[in-house]
């Protein structure tokens, strides 16, 4: 691995103006990922700048929505689940990934930075109406994840930049949510399709939907026709059927050695009929306790 210069600010304000004087400057917060890309002889990376010395950047905060430090660790954001009424499909999204060593590194703005397809994180936060804050100069833009998204390995985020909060959402007892994914091994691996669902229900009617996928297009996606097609609706066989082709036809998947793209279509319809079904009943229970 080459030599690199190291940086650790203790404030948003000195990381900024350090990202910004220099293009080789990358950002280091559990580096999970980033510490094998290092090892990467076209990696352009001359520079880390730690996020360990800020934080303003850890932490849940509950004010009608949860307000998550970009840099909080997937340990930690499972241990305030709890406290904070953390929506399920989060929570779950959030228990996949690695290993406990892993999410005890790992952090919640790592994994959507990254653009990874794959993101497990990704799909969830987009079906619960994520939206990222990010910094630069000219101060915290706000915006819907669906728009922070780019291609693989891309985001908005330009130099002199960085994600410093993603908020969600706070549970309601009228909504259910739920993220599934298919993986080779149960543990310790990338999702060959993520599917995330939320769901608000009144009675037995479905009122709101959302419905994301992950691993089967070049960015994290939300399958507008589908969702769309469930309001108003009960989730009985038939409109399930059609809602999983919906989906299914929604996406653009490629084939790779961990899976073919027809493959993914099927997962995506499969994973969307047992992630509604569930997302429902969560729903239905009105006890934040099984949402």
């Amino acid at each position: 691995m080459k030599r690199l210069n190291y940086h650790a600010p203790q404030s948003v304000q000195e990381c900024v103006e350090i990202l910004e004087a220099d293009e080789g400057a990358t950002l280091l917060a559990g580096g999970t990922d980033l510490i094998p890309r290092l090892k990467d002889p076209d990696c352009r990376a001359t520079t880390l700048v730690s996020l360990r010395r800020m934080p303003e950047l850890r932490g849940v905060i509950a004010n009608g929505r949860l307000d998550i430090g970009a840099a909080t660790t997937l340990s930690d954001l499972l241990q305030l689940a709890g406290e904070h009424s953390m929506p399920t499909a989060l929570r779950e999204a959030s228990a996949f990934i690695g290993s406990v060593q892993i999410r005890n590194a790992a952090t919640i703005g790592g994994n959507i930075c990254n653009a990874a397809p794959s993101a497990d994180t990704a799909p969830a936060l987009l079906a619960l109406d994520g939206c990222v804050s990010v910094y630069g100069r000219g101060g915290t833009r706000r915006m819907e994840l669906a728009q922070f998204f780019k291609g693989p390995g891309q985001t908005v985020v330009g130099q002199g930049e960085l994600v410093t909060r993603i908020d969600v959402p706070c549970q309601l007892p009228d909504w259910g949510s739920c993220y599934m994914r298919h993986t080779p091994r149960s543990r310790m691996d990338l999702a060959v399709t993520g599917v995330a669902v939320a769901l608000q229900v009144k009675g037995t009617e479905i009122i709101d939907a959302r419905i994301a996928l992950g691993a089967v297009a070049p960015t994290p996606r939300l399958c507008h026709e589908a969702a769309q097609r469930l309001i108003g609706q009960k989730p009985e066989r038939q409109i399930i059927e059609e809602i999983s082709k919906l989906a299914s036809m929604a996406c653009s998947p490629i084939g790779d050695v961990r899976a073919s793209a027809s493959y993914r279509r099927h997962l995506v319809s499969v994973l969307v009929k047992q992630a509604v079904a569930k997302a429902y009943k969560r729903a239905r229970s009105c006890k934040k306790e099984t949402l």
